[in-house]
């Protein structure tokens, strides 16, 4: 728990020039996604992002909770993330990076807590200023469980300008 609160604080802290006006924010959304992951086991991965935009930069919090049918493997994914994105109007492309939470309860029935570091790719597609659907790859590196996951997004927010 400790972690969370942390984790939230550093978050907070990274984006408070933004909430101070120091600089403007360019573009900011919510991203739900659904979709599914790899690791040891395969399942259902649901979640999303908050997303906040400035020039060509992209700041991310995201959370991720995985369900399974046939075990009670479970894994809760939380991360920071800060990369950078390609495309202004149509479409866009995005890589970033970052330092995550990632706890659960594994094959065995043991619970587990690890700190991780998360790698995203994504491709949008922005038909609208307030609206994109893309495709996310993700992975999330650890010592306990590295998971890898393909997920599809519905994005709402100032996409453009």
């Amino acid at each position: 728990m400790k972690i969370k609160f942390i984790c939230i604080l550093l978050f907070v802290l990274s984006i408070y020039g933004l909430v101070k006006a120091q600089f403007k924010v360019d573009r900011y959304s919510i991203n739900p996604k659904i979709g599914v992951y790899f690791g040891e086991y395969e399942g259902l991965i649901a979640g999303g992002e908050f997303n906040v935009t400035r020039k060509k930069y992209i700041y991310s919090f995201d959370y991720f909770r995985t369900f399974q049918i046939m075990s009670n493997e479970r894994f809760n994914q939380m991360d920071l993330m800060i990369g950078k994105f390609i495309g202004e109007e149509i479409f866009r492309f995005q890589f970033q990076g970052g330092l995550g939470t990632f706890s659960g309860v594994n094959k065995s029935n043991e619970k587990f807590f690890t700190i991780g570091i998360p790698l995203k790719l994504g491709f949008k597609l922005i038909p609208a200023k307030f609206f994109s659907i893309g495709v996310d790859l993700q992975a999330h590196l650890n010592s306990k469980q590295s998971i890898c996951m393909a997920m599809f997004s519905i994005e709402f927010g100032k996409l453009r300008n």
